[in-house]
Parts: structure tokens; sequence; C-alpha cells
């Protein structure tokens, strides 16, 4: 959602919901060098414009998305969504591959894990003589190369505790909203969350800190924001056309919040990258437009 479009003099503190599909497109396609994509997303005005914005850009980066599985209301319940994220990782599989190189596992260790239809066996014709093997959620599968998970904040205490059950061995990537602390100390959540990545606008802070986490975003925001404006205002300026010019070449570096507005559509074009380390996201890297600086020697 944008508001800049009301008035050129309208400045957005955080990014649109299309910019945070473009960025994750480019973070998941472009830095960490991911095809066979796969989303999971709310099917909602936010979701709706996060995955348009998302497919757009893989398609530009020359990506594959093999899978956009969506959910309505409050997701107590996606195993649905999730079996049908399963089912197109197991047909991802290519018939004559070795199987451990996807599944981890030889192919002897497997015959436990496969049902074996063998039903009417003796009546089959020789070209269906096979055995028929069908997908187990024991096995580990790891053909989704990457998965996007952008939600609403009070849906991960359900989508959170419902992942690890599918076994996907897979990048994840989700949004702002994984960033709850209480959630990732579950016993259930956190551990499986372990390297995964989140493009989110407020940055990681220190929990010790006067301002921590637990603050509330409108006071975050707020806290920046006021920030921003003094720095403006001590810089000399006289009038409100300088208040807007200086605006407009702000790259401000506040508590939480980095602030710089693109030219077009004056929305904040800076997203955070955090990792998750240790149950608890660390800041990773800076997106400013469509360029990466990364706070580590190396890239993932």
């Amino acid at each position: 959602m944008s508001f800049t479009d009301v008035s050129d003099h309208v400045f957005q503190l955080q990014s649109d919901w299309t910019a945070q599909g473009r960025m994750a497109a480019r973070w998941i396609g472009e830095y960490l060098d991911k095809d066979s994509v796969a989303v999971l997303v709310p099917s909602d005005e936010f979701g709706n414009a996060v995955v348009d914005e998302f497919l757009k850009e893989m398609d530009a980066l020359d990506k594959t998305v093999v899978a956009v599985e969506r959910y309505t209301g409050k997701p107590e319940n996606v195993k649905k969504q999730f079996q049908a994220l399963r089912q197109t990782a197991f047909n991802l599989i290519p018939p004559d591959n070795p199987y451990d190189e996807f599944l981890g596992m030889s192919f002897d260790s497997l015959d436990a894990l496969f049902d074996v239809n063998t039903d009417d066996y003796f009546a089959l014709s020789d070209d269906e003589n096979e055995e028929k093997i069908k997908d187990s959620s024991k096995v580990v599968l790891s053909t989704i190369q990457a998965l996007f998970i952008p939600i609403h904040p009070e849906h991960l205490k359900y989508i959170g505790t419902q992942l690890p059950m599918y076994n996907l061995n897979t990048s994840l990537v989700g949004n702002f909203a994984w960033n709850q602390p209480e959630i990732l100390f579950q016993d259930n959540v956190g551990p499986h969350l372990e390297g995964m990545t989140i493009i989110s606008q407020k940055n990681a802070i220190n929990e010790k800190g006067p301002h921590n986490q637990n603050r509330d975003d409108e006071y975050l925001l707020g806290y920046d924001m006021s920030g921003l404006i003094i720095a403006i205002c001590n810089s000399g300026i006289t009038n409100r056309t300088e208040f807007i010019a200086k605006l407009e070449q702000t790259d401000f570096h506040g508590m939480v919040y980095d602030i710089t507005f693109s030219p077009d559509k004056h929305s904040n074009s800076t997203m955070q990258i955090l990792k998750c380390e240790n149950r608890s996201f660390i800041h990773y890297g800076t997106f400013n437009a469509d360029t990466v600086q990364f706070h580590i020697k190396q890239r993932p």
C-alpha cells in the first residue's frame, strides 16, 4: 500500500508492499542465487500485492517459481498448502536421479519410507508392472531451493509451529513479521528457523537497550521520525521548499529505521536483511533500492 500518489509532497516512511515483493525476489534470485522457488502467502490485499511484484521480478531475473500457495483468514491449519508444497517438491525429483542427492539418503534406506502399491499386482500389464512410489512426510525433500513466506505478524504463531512438520530442506525467506522473540524462543519454532533470512523495514536492535525490540512499531517509528525531522531542521533550512528538498536527499540512519526516499515514489527504499541465529535475528545487510550492502565479509 502506498500513499505517495496523493501528492508530490507526501513521503512514506515505510516501504510499500510492492517494494517488499521486489526486494524479496532480488534477494532470493540474485543474492541467494536460488531457483525452483515456492511461495506461501495470505490471500488478501497485502499478500496479492507482495506476490504479484515478487513473481514479476523473479520472471525478470529468469528464475522459476514452482508453486504459489495461498491461505485465507487465520492460518490455524495450513496442512493442505504444505502438503501441496511437498507434492511439488516430490514431483521435482528427476525420475532417473539416485535419490540421495535430493533426499539425503541412500536408495536402499528409503524402502521403509515409501509406500509400494501392489493392489491387483498380477492383473497389471507389462507396462504397468512397476512399483508406484509415493511421498512420505518422513523424508526430507530438498528440491524447492527457497520458500518465501510473507505473513502478517499475528499469523506467525500458527505458521511457525506447522512449518517444521513438513520436512522441507529449503532456504527460508520471510518478512518483518517473523521477528518475534517470544515465538522464536519456543522449542518447536526457533531451532527450525536457523539460517532463515527476512526482509524487514525494522533493523535488529539490542534487546538490553532502552529502545528494545519489545517496544511497539509505532513507538520506534515515531522515535526515528522525530530524529529525522530534527536532523533536517538543524541542517540550516529556512523554508518549506528547502525542507522538501532535504527530505528528497535524505540518507538517515535511525535507531531501528534507515530512511532513504526513492526519487519517483517518495517511499522509503531502504530495507534491512536479518538472519536467524540462535533463535534471534541479527543484522545481516541493508537493501538500498535494488542493491545490498552486506554487514559480514562473505555472501551466504
